[in-house]
Order: structure tokens, then C-alpha cells, then sequence
């Protein structure tokens, strides 16, 4: 998946948050439609919920109540004139503050088996974590509608709304400090830059000198219909990039334009840590050492629920289906400990000073980064949320 594909793939997510505790139960037009938990926080007091449709279809809005016993939630959509049809499907969301945790009470109204329930891997009611920038001292974390400020400790000290996409609002805030680097990356040092061109015969890896524009290297790295990945920073002056079916790997050093195929390993490249290059094949993730073009550790492409996560310095193995993270060693793959983040169906990483940060799309964890120990989470809600009766009307419709 692309940089931008887990948000990509919600055509339109209308984000609301719904204060339900001791709310009145409204009424809404439409049909009660199947919903599912996207992610929530570890003690259930912040729920998102998505529906799924469109089509000859168009979303109300949503219904709850709240009592002792059980939290009741509806999703509505309502029929539309036949010639209104299209074909394009929507997926709204919801984020539902009870204002305490959920404690045992029964979670309703999703109209399938278990309302507590994550959707299958890759459905479209999956939410995807806000993203993490590291910037001076600090982290930030941008969700769909607000981005906040994190202290190093882990505590988030200012909130505000935005009206962008979260990646954007991270590159606004020249706190991406991601590896990734689009099409091109440069060495200010030496001035060369390392690009991938593309024309009818394939992609070619071109090593320029920025000042006279001089082509120094140029190689074809794909066929036309072979994918390639951006290059990626392996240290100040150079950067790595892969390709899938058929799988391979490059070195390129930006002070000299010197491109060396590795042969140890290849596939798509997840990250660097620690000067390790963390590769993706159809069939497996291996840890290379570019220097002493080696494996240093393999392991059987994850399946299902699990998965590596690489950010600012750290890789993780993060399980979906157990609600858990493990930091691991680089040029080991050894497990330094494992801590637990809940129903969350995706995380994004980031080492910052001794805590490791973990964001899901609903909370926000710290961790001690050398033990595990866990430091707390907070909540991560909108500021521009809605606090309604039993009905909260979808947006497009006021």
C-alpha cells in the first residue's frame, strides 16, 4: 500500500464524535444499515464505528442510546430516486465518546453477530492510524480532522483542527521524518541526486550532479510493468530502493553515483533501522546488511493479522488478531519486549528520545523504550465534536 492508500481507500469519511452516556434515544429517517468497530480505545470509552454505502443509497446519519445495561447504536441510509443512483461507494465515520469506559455493557445495533468485533483484514470499514511526525524535541500526530503536539514523555500538550489530509498536514508542519522520498533524493553535501525516471521502455535510476545537471548513472531498473519502490535513506549520503516480481535491491551512493545491486536479498523496501535495510518479497521480509550485502534474519512473509512496522529508528511486529506489539532487534530480529495496544486494527511508530510512541487511529500509546514498561495512552478525539441528542444527522444533509 501506498503512502497515501490507507486514506484513499475512504471515498468519504464524515467524522463526528457523539457524547451517548445517559443520551435520550432519538429518531432518524431512513434504514438501520450494518456497521462495524473500526478501532476503539483500551477501555472501550471511545469507540470509531464506520458504515459502508452509497450506490442507490445515501447516508442520515446516526442514532444512539446509552444506559446501564447496554450501549445501542444505528447507522441510517435511505433510499434515493433510481436516475440519483452512481456507483461510487462511501464509507462514514463515526467517533462515539461515551464519556466512560464501556465496563462490560453490550455494545448493539451493528446488525452482525459481535459489535465489538474488528473488520476482516483490508474491508473497507478498517481505520488506519494517525500518522507520526518527529520534529525538534517533540512528536506530532495527525488524525482525518485535528493534529496534535506530543511531548517526549508522551503527553500531548496543544490540539487543534485542520482541514488538509493527515500526511499533508505533517509535511505543513516539516515533521514528516519519513525515509521514503517520493521520486528523488538529494545529498546537499555533494549536490548529486539520486531520481527514478520513467518512459515507454521502463524506469531508469539516474544519479545527476544537482549543480550542471551532468547524468552520471543511469541504469534500467524495471520493465514497464514491473513496480518500483521510491528510493529510500539509507544514511546522510546514500539511499536504497526495491522492486518486486522479479525481486531486487539497490545501493545508491549520492557522492560518487555509484548504483550497486545487492544479491542477498530483494523486494520491496519497508525501512532502514540502524543502517539494516528491511525488505518485503512475495514470500517473506528479510533484515540486510547493504554493506556486507547479507541476510542477517528471515522471516515468513506475515499473514493476516500480522505485520513489521518501521518509524524514526524502530521496528516492530505488530499482531493484529493478539492486540500487540513487539520491538525488535534489527540485525537480529529478537523480540526486546512485547506490550499489549488493544483492538487497534493498524499502528504507526516512532522512537523519540527513551519512549517509543505508538499511535492507532483512536489513541495515542507511550512506551519505555527499553523495557516496554507501558507509560500511559491518551485518548486521541476531535475538538470539533458534536455533542448531540439521540440523532447526529449526516453533515452533507444540514
Amino acid at each position: 500500500m501506498g503512502r497515501f492508500g490507507g486514506w484513499a481507500a475512504v471515498v468519504l469519511g464524515l467524522t463526528a464524535v457523539l457524547a451517548a452516556c445517559g443520551v435520550a434515544g432519538g429518531s432518524a429517517d431512513g434504514d438501520p444499515a450494518e456497521w462495524w468497530l473500526a478501532d476503539a480505545t483500551p477501555d472501550g470509552q471511545v469507540l470509531e464505528v464506520a458504515t459502508l454505502g452509497g450506490g442507490c443509497s445515501e447516508f442520515v446519519g446516526w442514532v444512539s442510546e446509552a444506559d446501564d445495561e447496554r450501549v445501542h447504536l444505528q447507522a441510517r441510509w435511505e433510499s434515493t430516486d433510481a436516475d440519483l443512483c452512481d456507483l461510487m461507494l462511501r464509507v462514514e465515520t463515526l467517533v462515539l465518546d461515551l464519556t466512560e469506559p464501556l465496563d462490560g455493557r453490550e455494545l448493539s445495533g451493528c446488525g452482525h453477530g459481535d459489535c465489538l468485533a474488528l473488520p476482516a483484514e483490508g474491508d473497507e470499514h478498517q481505520s488506519f492510524p494517525a500518522r507520526l511526525g518527529i520534529g525538534g524535541p517533540g512528536a506530532v500526530v495527525s488524525g482525518p480532522a485535528d493534529v496534535w503536539g506530543v511531548e517526549p514523555e508522551g503527553t500531548i500538550t496543544w490540539q487543534r483542527p485542520h482541514d488538509g489530509n493527515p500526511e499533508s498536514v505533517l509535511d505543513e508542519l516539516d515533521v514528516l521524518d519519513e525515509q521514503v522520498t517520493d521520486s528523488e533524493a538529494s545529498d546537499p553535501g555533494s549536490g548529486d541526486t539520486a531520481r527514478l525516471e520513467f518512459d515507454g521502455e521502463g524506469t531508469w535510476l539516474e544519479t545527476v550532479d544537482s549543480d550542471t545537471d551532468e547524468l552520471r548513472h543511469r541504469i534500467r531498473v524495471t520493465d514497464p510493468e514491473a513496480p518500483v519502490g521510491p528510493p529510500v535513506r539509507l544514511d546522510d549520503t546514500r539511499v536504497v530502493l526495491g522492486q518486486q516480481q522479479p525481486d531486487r535491491l539497490w545501493v545508491v551512493d549520492l557522492n560518487d553515483g555509484d548504483i550497486r545491486e545487492l544479491s542477498a536479498g530483494a523486494g520491496r523496501v519497508q525501512g532502514v533501522v540502524d543502517g539494516v535495510v528491511i525488505v518485503e518479497s512475495e514470500t517473506r521480509t528479510r533484515a540486510i546488511d547493504p554493506d556486507a550485502d547479507e541476510v542477517l534474519w528471515e522471516s515468513p512473509r506475515a499473514s493476516g493479522g500480522e505485520r513489521f512496522v518501521i518509524g524514526n529508528g524502530a521496528l516492530v511486529a505488530f499482531d493484529r488478531d493478539l492486540g500487540s506489539i513487539s520491538l525488535l532487534d534489527p540485525r537480529r530480529g529478537d523480540v526486546v519486549w512485547t506490550a499489549k495496544v488493544g483492538t487497534a486494527p493498524g499502528v504507526e511508530v516512532a522512537a523519540l528520545a527513551d519512549r517509543l510512541l505508538v499511535t492507532s487511529s483512536t489513541t495515542l500509546f507511550a512506551f519505555d523504550a527499553a523495557s516496554g514498561e507501558s507509560h500511559g495512552w491518551t485518548a486521541l478525539v476531535p475538538e470539533r465534536a458534536e455533542t448531540v441528542g439521540g440523532t447526529h444527522p449526516s453533515p452533507a444533509g444540514r
